[in-house]
């Protein structure tokens, strides 16, 4: 059992390194809590994109829209809602 729960924590460790911080809604919900509203995600994805989606902000990235898509859904943010807040956050740079 100690070598199964060392690999487990090897491959979460590796997995971390290989998609940036907060490769997973889990942690993000972990940093932001479960209620979190549109504006407040928009701003912490922003801030920590590369550590979000393990990818430097660009205005069109696929695989980076994937995570963050993940992240809305858990949320379960109107897309309006979200797209206001997310243009906000990425206009005032």
């Amino acid at each position: 059992m100690k070598h199964i729960k060392i690999y487990e924590q090897f491959l979460n460790e590796a997995q971390l390194f290989v998609n940036g911080k907060y490769n997973t809604v889990s942690k993000v919900v972990k940093e932001l809590g479960k209620a979190a509203d549109e504006e407040t995600v928009a701003k912490f994805i922003f801030k920590n994109h590369k550590d979000v989606t393990g990818q430097p902000f660009k205005s069109a990235d696929e695989e980076a829209d994937e995570k963050i898509a993940d992240i809305i859904g858990y949320y379960k943010f109107d897309n309006e809602e979200w797209n206001d807040a997310w243009d906000k956050v990425t206009k005032n740079k």
